[in-house]
């Protein structure tokens, strides 16, 4: 054993060496331990203990059982997390620059959800380059200008992590008076390993810190699902499990094998069926017209009873059945939709139930299925 630090010295070095090691493993203890410290006085110099009260009783006088406030009517409660979980190429930019031109014009969002909201917004852009983001903005014909702050970060990391950079970003968020931020999106906001909960973790934390520091109510972020195909239902955004949990609401943006978008929320006080959106490509609006994948997938069986009934009118439900794809039991109840929305209609012809065409169109009887190839 080393008489000075008590290893064992090192094949091949001389005492000198192994000395100079010594002192080495020292001195950076020492910075290890002076950076430890100046953290946590860092931290103690920012840290203030929350309103704490002596008793429930207390939290019953002081707190009324008023509305939870919304600031997305049904979709976003005030003061909320709100985490934007998207597929691969669905839109999610859109869907938050429809979101940012919505609390800066008090539109309702997507066409049907109010907003309750006077403030400005801040949306930090990681993905479009500034001239196309900014190119997208003007094409939405935003009028509250003066609401809005953009940050483009393309190219241009914020290491929030790092306490200068986290006192600035709150100082110029109180400058700025910021009320509602939007990040887009998390994979490029967070240039950590992904899957880490620890370290993601605590970069949710600092989003946290700095909301409450700089005033910020609300907060919208998005973020990608994997690349594999996830089960109606069973979506979640790829990477760390923690990114799913620190949210209070998600809401999901995924398409179908027709690339037609749809859109639905989850969360605390928040529970929004599926919606197909329709994109307008001449404004960028995305509007909600209502319809989920699994309302298409039986309106398609639908849309081939009534093809297969005009291609041979006359024909009974044997060869009904026979000529379209799909279970037994989905086909039934798609006739029997159609029979009953005088899309197809029968005849009693001998002994038999014959099906001859309609009088009524798809459209009009479902308006809000998909009719265009829209993207968003």
């Amino acid at each position: 054993m080393s008489a000075t630090g008590g290893q064992v010295p090192l094949l091949g070095l001389t005492a000198q060496e192994q000395q100079s090691i010594e002192d080495g493993l020292r001195r950076r203890r020492l910075h290890a331990e002076i950076e430890r410290r100046l953290e946590q006085e860092r931290i103690a110099a920012s840290w203030k203990m929350p309103d704490w009260r002596v008793s429930l009783t207390d939290d019953f006088k002081i707190v009324d059982d008023a509305p939870i406030p919304m600031t997305v009517a049904e979709l976003h409660p005030t003061g909320c997390n709100t985490l934007l979980a998207a597929m691969y190429k669905t839109g999610k930019s859109s869907l938050l620059i429809n979101l940012f031109r919505s609390l800066l014009d008090g539109e309702p969002f997507l066409g049907i959800y109010p907003i309750t909201f006077t403030g400005r917004v801040c949306y930090w852009n990681y993905e479009l380059t500034e001239q196309q983001f900014i190119s997208w903005l003007r094409r939405h014909g935003i009028r509250n200008t003066d609401g809005a702050s953009v940050l483009n970060l393309r190219g241009h990391p914020m290491p929030l992590h790092v306490p200068q950079v986290r006192d600035e970003v709150i100082e110029r968020m109180w400058q700025y008076e910021i009320n509602f931020w939007i990040i887009d999106p998390f994979s490029k906001a967070y240039r950590g390993p992904e899957n880490d909960n620890e370290k993601v973790g605590h970069w949710l934390d600092n989003l946290d810190v700095i909301k409450a520091s700089a005033g910020i109510s609300d907060l919208v972020m998005a973020a990608h699902f994997g690349r594999a195909e996830h089960e109606q239902g069973a979506e979640h955004v790829r990477g760390a499990t923690v990114l799913d949990d620190w949210a209070d609401v998600r809401w999901l943006l995924t398409k179908d094998k027709e690339e037609y978008r749809y859109f639905r929320a989850d969360g605390r006080d928040v529970e929004v069926d599926e919606t197909r959106l329709e994109f307008d490509e001449s404004t960028g609006r995305l509007t909600a017209v209502g319809g989920s994948r699994s309302t298409a997938k039986f309106m398609n069986v639908v849309t081939s009873v009534v093809d297969a009934v005009a291609a041979t009118p006359g024909m009974n439900k044997r060869a009904l059945r026979a000529a379209i794809t799909g279970k037994n039991e989905a086909k039934d109840a798609a006739i029997k939709w159609a029979i009953d929305h005088s899309r197809i209609i029968t005849k009693i012809e001998g002994s038999a139930v014959c099906h001859y065409p309609g009088h009524i169109g798809p459209r009009t009887v479902f308006p809000n299925l998909p009719d265009s190839d829209s993207n968003a």
